[in-house]
């Protein structure tokens, strides 16, 4: 990411999602690394329902038009970087 705003908002999306899964960590890329490893450790089906219960959690808050689509595209954009980056 060569943009410093982008970069900020991708770590927004992260901080919020690791709170939904109350990942231990100070910083952003502790927590980052404790979900990788969590990935490696428990296998892809951990964290693939680890993430549709996020969305799921996000498609509640836009029915009740707290949140607009383009905002859970975002952050499914945000995990799917750290993803692909970190087990890459």
């Amino acid at each position: 990411m060569k943009s410093p705003v982008t970069r900020q908002k991708y770590q927004k999306r992260l901080e919020k999602f690791f709170d939904y899964l109350e990942i231990d960590g100070k910083t952003i890329e502790e927590k980052s690394i404790a979900f990788v490893n969590y990935t490696k450790e428990y296998d892809v089906r951990w964290t693939f329902n680890v993430i549709l219960k996020f969305m799921q959690s996000l498609l509640e808050r836009f029915n009740r038009k707290e949140i607009t689509g383009s905002t859970i595209r975002n952050y499914l954009k945000s995990i799917k970087v750290i993803l692909l980056k970190k087990t890459a």
